[in-house]
């Protein structure tokens, strides 16, 4: 597991990512955390887990139903934190909203197709610049530009 990632959440994001893959072993590409984890200001009181997930193909309806109890369970077993974030196509990231149709989104308990989540340059730039990757290729290698 990723050094950066607090102690704490590391049998959280350990039992996620085992049920995926245990799951839905073709779906997962490469898994990123970003959010204030990866700018190192993690707040035990009030942090989320935000991530960026790419993911092999859409999801189909039955992955899209297995993927919500992946994450009902993550949260029923680990509620003490809360993931957020989202599911991308690799050639969708660094896209921004109204460029991206939908795409797979947890937020506040809910998987639900969204059609803006988080899709600026702010998740982008921390990414890119910070991303902690616990799966795939160093965020640096990934087909982003932000213009500041």
């Amino acid at each position: 597991m990723n050094p950066r990632i607090p102690t704490a959440l590391i049998p959280m994001v350990e039992h996620y990512l085992s049920s995926l893959n245990q799951q839905l072993p073709s779906f997962l590409k490469a898994f990123y955390i970003v959010g204030s984890i990866a700018l190192d200001e993690f707040n035990p009181q009030f942090s989320d887990v935000d991530f960026v997930a790419l993911i092999d193909h859409r999801a189909t309806h039955q992955e899209t139903e297995r993927l919500s109890q992946i994450h009902k369970d993550i949260e029923r077993k680990h509620s003490r934190w809360k993931f957020s974030g989202m599911y991308l196509l690799e050639d969708e990231v660094g896209k921004y909203t109204g460029e991206v149709e939908s795409l797979l989104g947890f937020h506040d308990g809910v998987l639900r197709l969204h059609h803006n989540f988080e899709l600026n340059p702010v998740t982008w730039w921390i990414l890119k610049n910070h991303g902690i990757p616990v799966g795939g290729p160093s965020p640096h290698e990934l087909p982003i530009t932000v213009d500041t």
